[in-house]
């Protein structure tokens, strides 16, 4: 067995005769009849179909061609090699569904090595037996779109003006000077012209009139560039086409006239013609940090920004910039970038540019929407929540008393919904009455909060009950005739309350007792107790003066939701 594939649009099977195989067989299940030499025997390959006749499986005497499931860029064709028995075994680097691997190639041949060897740098296509490589194939020039009949480019780009037809790989060198440094053996470069690189949602162009078709992407393309990075050549992961192009260097380093492109893009395209993953292979080396000469007045860059909400497919402005500082950087060196920050959306990959000193530039981010992935309750503001006696509280309550609630999101952000449109939901509140014995605070029972689809941990708050008081004046002294008024009529536990009790207008007179004299002065709440009472003629008073007389007194405990607070004062 060399291998088991599902989906018959997956491979391609090639048997490897068309001859029948001849060999000794038996015409009957009795085995006392002899066998017959030399007579049919098997096909090349069987089928097996269900009761309804529907084919679920082959057994195909051959070999399997995947189609671009298995196309490779070659990167590093021998990395190691022994030879076990009469099989050789060789380890090479290549790019393999967008991603940087390390494959194992096995066979008794050596011109499987030789075809890795003369396409480094190129697709080819990979024949697999479980976890090992067992044949290479190099592609027909046919295959590739951007080749003229030779199998290169042509000085003209007519190759790349046409429409993508039955091709599987994209292979375009765009180059201004002719030469060509450490491509590999068996690549050729032609003198065409330099690329202007321009990404329109998911299509990439390459010619500055945009005259070519461009290279249209999945969603979700992976991208590989190799450079030159400060002296060493560099193989780099990217999670999508736009982050890749941001990280090119650019050949003029003139960022006001695009993403200037010397080398060879290079793509696998699925049976729409659209790339599945691309490969930069660029002769313009990127130089960054202490390797670059200091820019002589460097001034701030710029960031416009264009924004997708449907995965790439189109953007729009953002009416926002960002402002790249210039201290410490030199022109060239990469500037990872944090997109806006849009309400209920989350960035996605952020893009990586060179810095341009002076410059503006347009970038582009793609947003997805951000997943709630907790609520939570912070506390750590709040102040005492006074609620009325018996009353249960609300979440304007909480709110009112310092209360923040906090969505956090999949992606690690952190966001104040306290406030939010869809205002945040309380539960576990009961009516509370505990929070009248004394000015110490006591704890609620268990609350919680809610947004978003997620609940918070249950949490406790702080709380004194109030009442409501009325005043009331009675006694000998000012039962009739006077009136009391309060300085706070909502209090607490702790509070100090200063009650002043004015004569009536019309019944002025002098008041001549003193206060030595007013020996029984009381406050009674009807819905709690008092205490630390205080009381002073503050106002004598005649016959066209209001006497005005001042009492004090401290809120001990609160029993009820209102009362009177009734103030007597008696001669003695």
């Amino acid at each position: 067995m060399k291998g088991v594939y599902t989906g018959v649009q997956n491979v391609e099977l090639i048997a490897e005769s068309n001859d029948r195989i001849k060999g000794d067989t038996v015409k009957t299940d009795n085995p006392s009849i002899a066998a017959v030499s030399d007579d049919y025997f098997a096909e090349r390959a069987y089928t097996v179909y269900d009761k309804d006749h529907f084919i679920i499986g082959s057994i195909i005497l051959g070999s399997a061609k995947g189609g671009v499931e298995n196309y490779a860029y070659i990167l590093d064709p021998v990395k190691s090699e022994e030879k076990i028995d009469d099989t050789y075994y060789w380890e090479f680097d290549a790019v393999f569904k967008g991603e940087i691997v390390t494959l194992t190639a096995k066979s008794k041949y050596l011109s499987t090595i030789n075809t890795l060897k003369s396409n480094q740098y190129k697709i080819v296509e990979l024949r697999m037996d479980g976890e090992y490589v067992t044949d290479v194939e190099a592609l027909k020039h046919e295959e590739i779109y951007g080749a003229d009949g030779s199998g290169y480019a042509g000085t003209g780009f007519n190759e790349i003006k046409s429409n993508i037809g039955n091709q599987n790989v994209y292979d375009v060198i765009l180059d201004d000077n002719g030469a060509w440094v450490n491509i590999g053996t068996s690549r050729e470069r032609v003198t065409t012209a330099q690329g202007t690189l321009y990404l329109q949602g998911r299509t990439l162009y390459v010619l500055s009139d945009r005259s070519d078709k461009g290279l249209a992407f999945v969603n979700d393309a992976k991208a590989v560039v190799r450079q030159v990075e400060n002296g060493d050549w560099e193989n780099t992961e990217f999670t999508s086409v736009d982050a890749a192009v941001a990280w090119l260097a650019d050949a003029d380093n003139n960022p006001n006239n695009g993403k200037q492109f010397n080398g060879v893009i290079t793509a696998v395209l699925n049976s729409q013609g659209v790339a599945e993953w691309v490969v930069f292979y660029t002769d313009t080396e990127l130089v960054a940090g202490a390797n670059r000469p200091p820019v002589s007045s460097a001034s701030d860059m710029t960031i416009k920004w264009e924004v997708s909400y449907d995965a790439g497919v189109t953007y729009v402005p953002y009416n926002t910039t960002t402002t790249v500082s210039a201290t410490g950087r030199n022109n060239g060196d990469p500037v990872v970038l944090t997109p806006p920050a849009i309400s209920g959306m989350t960035a996605q990959t952020p893009p990586v540019i060179p810095f341009s000193s002076g410059t503006t530039v347009t970038v582009r981010a793609v947003y997805a929407p951000r997943a709630v992935a907790s609520v939570m309750a912070d506390t750590s503001a709040m102040s005492t929540l006074e609620i009325v006696y018996n009353g249960t509280p609300t979440y304007a309550d909480l709110v009112a008393a310092g209360l923040k609630v906090k969505a956090v999101y999949d992606n690690g952000d952190q966001v104040d919904v306290t406030s939010d449109a869809a205002a945040p939901t309380l539960s576990g509140a009961a009516a509370l009455t505990g929070g009248g014995g004394s000015a110490t605070p006591v704890d609620t029972g268990n609350l919680q909060v809610a947004w978003g689809g997620k609940t918070s941990a249950d949490f406790k708050v702080k709380y004194l009950n109030t009442t409501t008081l009325t005043p009331v004046a009675t006694g000998a002294i000012v039962a009739t005739d006077w009136t009391a008024a309060l300085n706070k009529t909502v209090v607490k536990p702790g509070d100090v309350v200063t009650a002043t009790i004015t004569q009536d207008d019309g019944h002025f007179a002098e008041v001549t007792a003193t206060l030595t004299t007013w020996a029984n002065c009381s406050v009674t709440l009807a819905a709690g107790n008092a205490s630390s009472i205080s009381y002073e003629l503050t106002e004598a008073g005649s016959s066209t003066k209001a006497a005005v007389v001042t009492v004090t007194f401290t809120v001990a405990t609160v029993t009820g939701a209102t009362g009177n607070a009734t103030i007597t004062i008696a001669e003695d």
